[in-house]
């Protein structure tokens, strides 16, 4: 969904000027929520009749004519807000947009599971040495009587040392 853009000076504008002289704040409210409208519904800035008669904004309608911040299009019974291409985001850029995020997630994800199948992969793990039931020791100590029978207890053979 697209941000509906108004210039932060926008209220300066003679047409918005003309309007608030005209009809007051109304008018570029039903201007403000017609502009979200068809942002969020994608028709490009037309909003039709039924829109305005929903909203009770007919007079607001005529009047945002008047001051040329809307254009009639009877052809498809409603009005189109003027220059609405010049400031916002059209239907077909959107859709260009969304399918381009929406590659991009996809090869991103394919991406992904290759690397996680890469990851997956057994890797071959050497088999371990045999050990010897030998502990092997570079003391230069004795071993205690302790230490002595819990070798033998393990089944071990003391290397180095001799107990105390």
């Amino acid at each position: 969904m697209a941000w509906f853009k108004a210039d932060d000076r926008i209220m300066e504008h003679a047409k918005f000027i003309a309007a608030r002289s005209k009809g007051g704040h109304a008018a570029i409210g039903v201007w403000f929520h017609a502009g979200t409208w068809a942002n969020g519904q994608m028709t490009d800035g037309f909003i039709p009749r039924s829109w305005a008669a929903l909203n009770a904004a007919e007079d607001q309608a005529e009047l945002l004519v008047e001051v040329g911040l809307w254009d009639e299009d009877a052809s498809r019974d409603g009005w189109q807000m003027h220059d609405y291409a010049d400031y916002q985001p059209l239907k077909a850029e959107l859709a260009a947009k969304s399918e381009q995020k929406r590659s991009s997630g996809q090869a991103g994800g394919k991406q992904t599971a290759s690397r996680r199948a890469a990851k997956s992969k057994p890797v071959p793990v050497p088999e371990p040495e045999p050990t010897h039931l030998k502990v092997s020791s570079t003391r230069t100590t004795r071993i205690s009587s302790k230490q002595e029978r819990n070798i033998k207890r393990l089944g071990l053979e003391p290397t180095g040392g001799s107990a105390a």
